[in-house]
């Protein structure tokens, strides 16, 4: 349990860093809700019973989705970038 959550943590921590590089507010403001929504369920959870056990397990989930949605997502804007700019270089060359 204390690896899975070490490994929500760096996710959001990652969803932070790159949302930040992007400038996707929205993408930082998710990560950083998950993130507090972990820590603030892991700090009573030694004193939950069972009952309150799979709520981790839906954390750990939204995170992992949010991970996969946003490196699509950027890896389609990376893309995109990279048409436009050979867009551009080959339009240079023609118009000399």
């Amino acid at each position: 349990y204390l690896a899975l959550l070490a490994s929500c943590l760096l996710s959001t921590r990652w969803v932070v860093k790159r949302g930040r590089a992007y400038d996707d507010h929205l993408a930082v403001s998710y990560a950083l809700m998950l993130r507090f929504s972990l820590v603030g369920f892991m700090v009573p959870a030694a004193f939950l019973g069972r009952a309150y056990f799979d709520y981790f397990f839906t954390i750990v989930a939204l995170i992992a989705v949010l991970k996969y949605i946003l490196r699509l997502e950027w890896q389609q804007l990376e893309s995109a970038d990279e048409e436009t700019e050979e867009r551009i270089h080959e339009i240079s060359e023609v118009h000399g």
